[in-house]
């Protein structure tokens, strides 16, 4: 696939957690899609894992599992939203096989209700209710993004629009992260856009915008522009691609912790390349702690 200019890779994952339902199977192997993605990172390819929460067989603590898994493996963006039942679909065909409950019996014709009204709940699994299923949604993309998992839902279109204008990943996932006061107004511009930000200040024509990214582009490769730090866009806090400090007892063949090219962010370091979003914390290196309703637990490399 690198071969043959394939430079984004997107995987619906869907769960990491035995027993969770993301079909006519459970949930895939966390062991062989770590494989998978340090063989695709080998290659150069950026991978996005996606995540449904809410499906048959999920509670807190499946969410927590996930969680574990996705610090462990190393994804470089990660995105997902609560699960929704739809029409021709394997849990459609044989809800009651899933512990599916058919709460609004017009819910076929009524997708527009179904995804749009917040208040309307048309089903409900075994162990969750839509309302719940919407409010673990919420809380995993704040765990993703609190303790620095990946960036949230960095788009294979995002990447490519900034990769054609010259720029690099490195560069692109220290600009997603970085908070919007701490971004130039051409940072802001550019992230707002690929985004898709509703309230993104877009340019009168492409080409002006065009302009503008290769400009950024150009100069977050030297380090010289993006945000307001002193040597330009702040420094992703983790590791790159083959992650040593991710997962060293698995002794991955991948670049030394060392210094990257973007400067610091919270006094640690990144590797040269294309660093990952970090999953240390100051103080609590290697720990996500879960508040999912339940009982809060603590995940460890």
């Amino acid at each position: 696939m690198a071969r043959a200019g394939c430079r984004a890779l997107f995987l619906g994952i869907e769960s990491l957690a035995p027993g969770v339902r993301v079909g006519k199977h459970h949930a895939k192997d966390p062991g062989e899609i770590a494989r998978a993605v340090d063989l695709l990172h080998e290659h150069g390819i950026f991978v996005h894992g996606n995540f449904i929460i809410g499906l048959p067989g999920e509670t807190e603590d499946t969410v927590g599992q996930t969680l574990d898994g996705i610090a462990r493996i190393g994804f470089d963006s990660v995105g997902g939203g609560p699960f929704y039942l739809t029409p021709g679909s394997t849990f459609d065909r044989i809800p009651h096989r899933f512990g599916i409950r058919i709460l609004d019996p017009d819910w076929r014709v009524r997708q527009h209700i179904n995804f749009y009204d917040p208040e309307h709940e048309y089903f409900a699994t075994a162990t969750l209710t839509q309302p719940r299923m919407k409010a673990l949604a919420g809380e995993f993309r704040r765990q993703v993004e609190d303790a620095r998992l990946a960036c949230w839902n960095l788009s294979d279109y995002a990447l490519l629009c900034w990769l054609s204008a010259g720029g690099t990943a490195t560069a692109l996932t220290s600009l997603w992260q970085a908070p919007d006061d701490q971004l130039t107004p051409a940072g802001q511009q550019v992230t707002g856009i690929l985004k898709e930000k509703t309230d993104a200040a877009v340019p009168d024509d492409a080409a002006s915008f065009v302009s503008v990214t290769r400009e950024l582009a150009r100069a977050a490769g030297t380090g010289q522009a993006g945000s307001e730090h002193p040597r330009g866009l702040p420094r992703s806090t983790g590791t790159g691609p083959g992650r040593p400090g991710a997962r060293a007892h698995r002794r991955h063949r991948g670049h030394a912790r060392g210094d990257g090219d973007l400067g610091v962010l919270q006094g640690r370091g990144a590797v040269p390349g294309r660093p990952r979003p970090g999953r240390d914390r100051p103080g609590q290196p290697g720990r996500i702690v879960h508040r999912l309703g339940g009982p809060a637990g603590t995940a460890r490399r």
